[in-house]
């Protein structure tokens, strides 16, 4: 017996749950700023400006773990045409649009590039998402699921990034 009549013990309780969410949210931060990281040093790669795009697309192929990459022009739902700049994919999937040539915006596009612009983050579409893939979409570019957000550089009109997964 102790001074006083009490026997006595000390616990420590430490609440592992939090400790590991916190751990894990610190790993996805990291992953993060390693890979903007990554796009960063394919921006800054060279000053050619075609280069400097397809090191970026091939940077984000790597990255999402996709088949297609595309940048996209304009994302304005009131533009008569679009067309697609520059596009990476993989050699199983090459690109069904011919790069650089202006094609009619049809509603479907109007109605995504709608959504890309209304949203400050990007836009997933496919099975378990809060957009289906349209039906045209799916049928004439085989895609399976796609993210995709608008862009707005300082000169020129609104770009729309299209990182997508192929059936």
């Amino acid at each position: 017996m102790t001074k006083g009549g009490f026997w006595g013990s000390f616990a420590v309780v430490t609440d592992l749950t939090l400790r590991k969410q916190a751990e894990e949210e610190r790993l996805a931060h990291l992953r993060y700023f390693e890979r903007m990281d990554q796009v960063n040093r394919a921006i800054q790669g060279t000053n050619d400006l075609d280069q400097m795009l397809r090191d970026v697309l091939d940077t984000l192929l790597a990255i999402f773990e996709c088949d297609r990459a595309s940048f996209v022009y304009p994302c304005d739902p009131e533009a008569p045409l679009w067309c697609v700049p520059m596009e990476r994919t993989r050699p199983e999937y090459p690109g069904l649009l011919p790069i650089g040539v202006e094609l009619p915006l049809d509603p479907v596009g109007a109605h995504v590039y709608r959504l890309l612009r209304a949203s400050p983050d990007p836009v997933l579409f496919g099975p378990g998402a809060m957009h289906p893939v349209p039906f045209e979409m799916a049928a004439a570019f085989h895609v399976q699921s796609f993210i995709a957000m608008a862009f707005y550089p300082k000169v020129r009109n609104a770009w729309s990034f299209v990182p997508s997964i192929l059936v």
